[in-house]
């Protein structure tokens, strides 16, 4: 069976159930608006140091956002955050990208 590595449903406990009975990360999909989408990542229940992942994460999202010109204003909505838990993404990138964050957030736990 695949490992399912998002939910577009904030409400699915079955997914989050599924990742905290495996221990992996929980991504969720969700639609800012007609182009953008926004990923919503938590490894709270991992041990590890999420101060680090969660900077690490962000450095990655800055360069996406550089990379593909979002908008300031998508980009201003997410940088204030003390743990950059939720990131913007371009619609079409959004599953690929939740499967690429899901791929990076077990490398980086594992290799802690």
């Amino acid at each position: 069976m695949p490992i399912r590595k998002f939910t577009r449903n904030s409400a699915d406990s079955e997914h989050y159930d599924y990742c905290a009975r495996h221990r992996y990360p929980v991504i969720v999909i969700a639609n800012l608006d007609a182009e953008h989408c926004a990923l919503f990542y938590d490894i709270t229940e991992r041990d590890g140091d999420i101060t680090t992942v969660s900077a690490a994460v962000r450095r990655i999202a800055e360069a996406y956002a550089e990379l593909y010109d979002l908008p300031a204003h998508i980009r201003e909505h997410f940088a204030d955050q003390c743990y950059y838990f939720n990131l913007p993404v371009r619609r079409e990138h959004a599953e690929y990208a939740a499967e690429a964050l899901f791929d990076y957030l077990l490398r980086q736990f594992r290799a802690a």
